[in-house]
């Protein structure tokens, strides 16, 4: 009957998950020779999720083999064979813990909440973050070879998760809309806690740094918030995003000329047509209509159509489509805009996440005092 075929999946996958508790307990508990491999395989570059899906393969042969026994001189060696030539990850069942499949459930039931903007799911957006950097830690970091740990980036998560956990989805969706809530404090400390969790290096980081100096400027700490973006921009200069992001905050208190000053550092001598500069053109347009100069207003809103007809037609311009475009300069002998190719954005801004980290404890540092 179809109701044993599901009892019996069920209790398979019961059985799957408390041998998987075990392992997790002989990892930190003992045998010490666990321990070691479970290192050896972050090491050899495999997330903590897949080291465990491979050894607790391992540990699951050893058992059907000898009915039920786990053999300690055979899962030892055999255990020490895998950190010399460990199997292929094809092969073995990745996502083998229960709180990952149950961390997916949470955040698929947050985006149904949001989007049917049902009360309470900033609650509930609040309530997944401690999970989600349970789940993180214990099984997307890695120790990297040189005994420090290696952080994920928002893709990877997904990708090892297979599609399980869609993390970036849910920490942008989460971080607007307790902003939308005026929710100011809870998203500041939510962006500073994902910026600590993640290895925030894809063009979407942008948006949560944007968002904690966005924060800082809500909650009448403007001081903080200008610290914070003299911060980003000593180690990130010219990022198109993030003066983007300080340019409106400035623009919203009034000081328009450092906005200007701030927005226009950060225009690039050519323009080109990226949706990596959408939102800086877009504020561009804002800010020299606002201080009356139209004919820049309306040269940055024709990019800003330029772009949108290029990612309507082939999706977002590469650099190398760019190259072999006509570039959209009209009006660009006004603006004194030289055409250098040499000068153009290569991509996305990279971050490091060493110095990240220590702008980021610069600013809890700020609070504490």
């Amino acid at each position: 009957m179809l109701s044993d075929w599901y009892r019996n999946i069920e209790e398979s996958l019961d059985s799957f998950y408390a041998a998987h508790e075990a392992l997790k307990r002989e990892i930190k508990e003992g045998p010490a020779y666990v321990g070691e491999v479970y290192g050896t395989l972050q090491r050899m570059g495999y997330l903590r999720l897949e080291a465990r899906a491979l050894m607790l393969d391992v540990r699951n042969e050893i058992l059907d083999r000898n009915k039920g026994t786990l053999n300690q001189e055979q899962y030892e060696g055999e255990l020490r064979l895998l950190a010399k030539k460990p199997y292929d990850l094809y092969d073995v069942p990745i996502v083998c813990d229960a709180e990952v499949e149950q961390l997916g459930e949470r955040i698929r039931s947050f985006s149904e909440k949001a989007e049917s903007e049902e009360a309470g799911a900033d609650d509930l957006a609040l309530s997944i973050l401690p999970e989600l950097e349970t789940c993180v830690r214990d099984s997307f970091y890695r120790m990297a070879g040189s005994g420090e740990i290696e952080k994920p980036d928002f893709s990877k998560v997904t990708e090892a998760s297979d599609g399980e956990i869609h993390a970036e989805e849910f920490v942008l969706e989460a971080g607007s809309l307790l902003m939308e809530c005026m929710r100011f404090s809870e998203c500041l400390d939510f962006d500073r806690r994902i910026l600590d969790l993640f290895a925030c290096d894809n063009e979407n980081a942008y948006f949560i740094m944007g968002d904690v100096g966005e924060c800082l400027e809500n909650l009448d700490r403007a001081d903080e918030c200008d610290r914070w973006f003299a911060m980003l921009s000593g180690k990130y200069p010219d990022d198109p995003n993030l003066a983007a992001a300080y340019g409106m905050i400035l623009m919203r208190r009034g000081d328009f000329a450092k906005a200007k000053e701030v927005i226009e550092d950060a225009l690039p001598e050519t323009n080109p047509i990226l949706m990596e500069y959408y939102l800086l053109y877009d504020r561009a347009a804002f800010l020299y209509e606002e201080i009356d100069e139209p004919e820049k207003a309306r040269f940055y809103a024709e990019l800003l159509e330029e772009i949108d007809g290029a990612f309507e037609e082939e999706g977002d311009m590469t650099e190398e489509d760019l190259l072999s475009e006509e570039e959209f300069l009209s009006e660009e002998e006004e603006y004194d805009r030289q055409e250098d190719p040499s000068e153009e954005s290569s991509g996305e801004t990279e971050y490091d996440e060493e110095e990240f980290s220590e702008i980021l404890s610069a600013l809890y540092d700020e609070d504490d005092d």
